[in-house]
């Protein structure tokens, strides 16, 4: 089987490709626009960057912009298309992971997959938009992918073909990192414990008013922030800022992903702010397979996809009910199991993401 990827997302998606890269052919195009690239490439040790050009099956696909200016990127992202089937032959499937990619992928002669890793109509792009771009591509795909239980339900409700539910995995490399014997990294030994560590792109979604009751309530214990402040809102970055401003509150920027071990070994506790609303309970948090790596107490707050991490993640419904599950964890009272980890991760690998989504396109192809 070869496939063609266009995709947007450089965390999840490339990680899904290169476990597919393993089993069948895989020519994957990061769609992207110049100026992206450059920032992007500046900030080359930022754990959300993909490495699209050490890769045999990676490839870039350069766009001015996929919102703002659809129809040159459509044209542009035909020419790119037009010479990967050139170089490589006719694909037996298209996979895309952008509604914006919509309006040039179901022109195409070409069987088509879709990939969900969020729920895009609560991005900041036009919801009717986002909306009918992807009804466009229920529309067309054989196979559609969403990445939680919700997402899966609107999709089947909508009129998709072939659902598959596809959470986020986690890589043997990442895990193997994780268990070997890592030293702690000078940025964060400096800073005094206990520590609550949280990984992931830093943005609105997280519930900021719980975070800081954490900080205030426990002055004694320091909670560190890895990943990049994403959030082009004034206000929302203003909150975020006021947040940090805070003695106890830590952000100590992005880091590269294989460094990604050591910061989680140096944390106490490892947790998951998200806010408990539409779109995050629509989210399967990346962060939550990273952690389960670890030996180390993990804690989230109660969105819908935390019930899937059972019972190796504590949840918890509000601000009193999370004080009480930290205090339990920093003081050894969340039992770790460590097998049961393990038999986790082997079931949420990349690995088997991929074998799940290959069974699904071989069912399609087939007719069965």
């Amino acid at each position: 089987m070869r496939l063609f990827a266009y995709h947007e997302n450089p965390e999840s998606v490339a990680a899904l490709l290169d476990a597919l890269a393993q089993r069948v052919e895989v020519h994957a195009f990061r769609v992207v626009s110049p100026l992206a690239f450059v920032g992007a490439r500046r900030r080359r040790g930022a754990f959300y960057w993909a490495e699209v050009a050490d890769a045999d099956h990676q490839d870039l696909a350069l766009v001015p912009g996929l919102r703002r200016s659809q129809r040159l990127s459509a044209r542009m992202l035909q020419r790119s298309y037009r010479s990967a089937v050139a170089r490589f032959g006719e694909p037996d499937f298209l996979l895309v992971d952008s509604p914006y990619l919509a309006p040039w992928a179901t022109t195409l002669d070409v069987p088509l997959a879709y990939v969900a890793t969020d729920a895009y109509r609560h991005y900041a792009w036009p919801v009717h938009e986002t909306e009918a771009f992807e009804r466009k591509l229920f529309a067309h795909a054989r196979a559609s992918f969403p990445v939680s239980e919700l997402l899966a339900e609107e999709f089947e409700a909508a009129g998709a073909r072939t659902v598959v539910r596809l959470p986020n995995g986690v890589s043997a490399g990442f895990a193997e990192r994780a268990n070997g014997s890592v030293p702690i990294p000078l940025d964060i030994a400096g800073i005094p414990g206990p520590r609550v560590v949280v990984v992931g792109v830093i943005n609105a979604t997280y519930d900021w008013d719980l975070i800081e009751s954490f900080a205030e309530a426990r002055p004694d214990v320091s909670f560190v922030f890895i990943g990049p402040i994403h959030e082009r809102n004034k206000q929302d970055r203003a909150r975020i800022d006021q947040a940090f401003a805070r003695a106890n509150i830590h952000g100590l920027g992005p880091r590269p992903r294989d460094e990604l071990p050591s910061y989680l070994s140096a944390g106490d506790v490892l947790l998951n702010p998200l806010a408990v609303n539409d779109h995050n309970d629509r989210r399967y948090p990346l962060r939550l397979c990273e952690y389960l790596t670890t030996d180390r107490s993990i804690l989230s707050t109660s969105i819908h996809e935390a019930k899937w991490f059972a019972p190796h993640v504590v949840t918890f419904e509000d601000g009193a009910a999370g004080l009480a599950a930290l205090d339990s964890a920093l003081a050894g009272g969340v039992a770790v199991d460590a097998a049961g980890r393990r038999e986790w991760l082997e079931r949420s690998s990349w690995d088997a993401r991929a074998t799940q989504v290959l069974e699904a396109l071989r069912t399609v192809a087939t007719g069965r």
